[in-house]
């Protein structure tokens, strides 16, 4: 689950030109990932939107820590899988990112 975040965060820096647009694009992301990850909402009340949780790793967290937690269930590694995947993601689109962004020193 951290990894995700670090992923996400490094995805934001590198994209961002600026401080301050890093932390209003933080803040977007945020509200984003937490409604519709099911965690204020169910996901089933999305509708369309529904396909929207499975790219975000919150949606995965929130299973993983209710199954663990709550249910006493072993460890879903559908869910561990998709959180590395988007992870990776993230990581690699930063990394691109980072290549074609000129530092001002």
């Amino acid at each position: 689950i951290g990894f995700s975040g670090v992923a996400i965060g490094l995805f934001i820096s590198a994209i961002s030109p600026t401080e301050q647009g890093a932390n209003q694009m933080y803040l977007m992301m945020f509200i984003v990932i937490i409604i519709f990850s099911g965690t204020l909402l169910s996901v089933d009340s999305l509708g369309g939107a529904k396909f929207l949780a499975d790219f975000l790793p919150l949606s995965h967290a929130a299973v993983l820590i209710t199954d663990i937690t709550l249910r006493g269930l072993p460890l879903n590694l559908e869910h561990v899988l998709f959180l590395l995947i988007i992870s990776l993601v993230f990581i690699t689109i930063a990394y691109i990112a980072y290549k074609f962004k000129k530092l001002e020193v």
